[in-house]
């Protein structure tokens, strides 16, 4: 599946530059057909410039208009549409989160796992990224994460081009006009954070025993019996489970007891 934005694409009903997206499909001889008809949603008006951006994920086709009215004038707005047997449909549309009018939100858009981000070098006070997390179950696309573009020497919304790459929780986004070692020179920037990944999985490690613990005893033979608080911790929970083993029941006795905490 090819999917081509036109955002400079006329429409007699919805206007000037509202903006329209192609599809095409390869065939087994290597050859690009068109697949269906464009795609312009009805609530397109003038300048709108749907097509801008386009990110295809396993399930879904997500298209950045960055001047939709989606939470202000020309803030930006994201559609995602997905396949309904030969056509697509609109599913959801996805707004800044903060009212403002040029945002350029949707300026960038890449999907991974169950994450959608967007740039939007227009929003803040140096631009921000903004994380979405699917919520089908609740409806829709939820906010999950926002990142503040640090300061780089340029101000808001100079640049209409903010483009962001994703992987395994990283996320990096340039700025072709950020002042370095000449102005305007750009720059880029890496943010991270395991949880953006989706599908990072917690290491196995054994519970943290307290250092101070004594873990040698000598018993001597028929005597009483003794009695022990060993206590433990583990990085990843609270609930931890205690057992002994091996040993021969036949020779020794033992007894759990949580109460004591």
């Amino acid at each position: 599946l090819l999917c081509v934005g036109a955002p400079r694409t006329d429409n007699e009903l919805l206007g000037t530059d509202s903006g329209a997206v192609y599809f095409f499909q390869r065939d087994t001889l290597g050859n690009w057909t068109r697949s269906g008809g464009k795609i312009s949603p009805s609530n397109l008006s003038v300048d709108d410039r749907f097509g801008s951006s386009i990110e295809v994920s396993s399930q879904y086709v997500f298209v950045g208009a960055i001047k939709g009215d989606g939470n202000g004038t020309d803030s930006g707005i994201i559609y995602s549409f997905e396949k309904n047997q030969t056509d697509w449909s609109k599913s959801y549309t996805i707004s800044p989160p903060s009212f403002g009018k040029d945002q350029l939100f949707s300026t960038g858009i890449v999907s991974q796992g169950d994450f959608l981000i967007s740039s939007s070098p227009g929003s803040g006070t140096n631009g921000m990224l903004y994380i979405f997390r699917n919520e089908n179950d609740r409806g829709g696309w939820s906010l999950f994460s926002s990142v503040d573009m640090q300061p780089i020497g340029r101000p808001s919304g100079t640049s209409l081009l903010a483009p962001i790459a994703v992987s395994e929780g990283g996320i990096a986004y340039g700025v072709p006009e950020a002042n370095s070692s000449y102005e305007a020179n750009g720059g880029f920037q890496l943010v991270y954070n395991p949880i953006w990944a989706g599908n990072s999985v917690q290491p196995t490690l054994e519970p943290i025993l307290d250092p101070n613990a004594n873990l040698d005893f000598t018993i001597i033979e028929d005597s009483e019996s003794i009695y022990y608080d060993l206590n433990a911790s583990h990085p990843f929970g609270e609930s931890i489970e205690w057992s002994v083993s091996p040993y021969d029941s036949s020779m020794l006795s033992v007894e759990i007891n949580s109460t004591s905490g």
